[in-house]
């Protein structure tokens, strides 16, 4: 009995110290230990089985992942992730890159948290042209922790190797046709990969500070010009990266102006002319939407607007003519 009564009273001491020991979750918290290169600490934030895990906590892995592909970014002085889905904050990071190859491997022992994208929206001032990318952690890590991605290739996502690397390939590229057939023989889809958001890439200030992460979408689509069309909004033309030839011409129908510039890659341009409504005054718009085709695959959307605000009377009285943008030129 005196036995029994000692095993009961080690259990009732036992009890409420591993409760203390059990660190609560906080997703701030992982994402410091990761921008800190601390792989010890992340192991230990990160002990609950995937299977007991919260769909939000899952989702997370996904921004620790991104979160150490940009640690070892060069001139990243700090990391900022501000989304939708989460708190995760501001970084000053700490690169080790024998530690966050460490950690980057822990990430994806839990789950497969390397196919996620997030969106980049660059601007040519020179010809006006939009350019849409969907940049994953693979991306970051080629130029970041080189080393780290060789050792993890056979264990990331194919469909998000494929999608970063025949993004950047060109024609003249060794093995340049191989990365869109294996998207389209996996069966891969921009849709099946997650979206994390838009990515944050810019100068702080007058100082050599830089800033590197993530933004909520519904922050980063703002309109610029005059966006809005009875066609598409802009925020959904990354999503046709990756789409296959006979897509476009099922959709769109025959592009108004085909290039063919290398074997194997082709340039679609559908120029569109779109109305929108403002208070009870319609206005016109020109745009092209221009698509490469790599091996039947799409792997780079552009958007430029060539004439904006054309009220309808302009039209009707024929100041301006729409003939003349029926040539190509920009």
């Amino acid at each position: 009995m005196k036995k029994l009564i000692l095993a009961l009273l080690a259990v009732a001491v036992a009890a409420p110290l591993a409760a203390q020991d059990k660190t609560p979750y906080s997703e701030s918290a992982v994402a410091y230990a990761v921008a800190e290169s601390d792989s010890a600490k992340v192991k230990k934030l990160l002990a609950t089985p995937v299977a007991d895990m919260t769909a939000e906590q899952k989702n997370h892995l996904n921004h620790f992942f991104i979160i150490a592909a940009e640690t070892c970014q060069p001139r990243a002085t700090v990391i900022h992730h501000e989304t939708s889905s989460g708190t995760f904050g501001s970084y000053i990071p700490k690169c080790n890159k024998a530690q966050n190859a460490k950690i980057l491997e822990w990430l994806l022992s839990l789950d497969q948290v390397s196919n996620s994208f997030v969106i980049d929206v660059q601007k040519n001032e020179k010809n006006g042209i939009y350019t849409f990318d969907a940049v994953t952690p693979i991306s970051r890590l080629k130029t970041n922790n080189p080393a780290a991605l060789r050792a993890l290739l056979p264990k990331l996502d194919p469909c998000t190797i494929a999608l970063t690397q025949m993004q950047a390939v060109q024609p003249n590229d060794t093995n340049y046709h191989v990365y869109a057939d294996v998207w389209r023989t996996n069966g891969c889809s921009l849709s099946k990969i997650k979206r994390m958001g838009q990515k944050e890439d810019h100068k702080i200030g007058n100082d050599n500070a830089w800033s590197v992460g993530i933004k909520p979408l519904e922050k980063a689509w703002t309109e610029p010009e005059s966006w809005s069309d009875s066609h598409k909004d802009w925020m959904t033309l990354v999503y046709e990266t990756g789409k296959s030839r006979a897509y476009l011409i099922q959709t769109y129908g025959n592009p108004t102006f085909y290039e063919a510039p290398f074997d194997y890659r082709e340039i679609f341009t559908y120029r569109r002319v779109l109305s929108q409504r403002e208070n009870d005054n319609t206005y016109y718009k020109v745009a092209d939407y221009i698509y490469t085709l790599d091996r039947g695959v799409v792997t780079h959307v552009q958007y430029k607007v060539l004439k904006d605000g054309i009220h309808f009377y302009a039209l009707a009285l024929k100041t301006i003519d729409l003939d003349e943008f029926k040539k190509k030129g920009y």
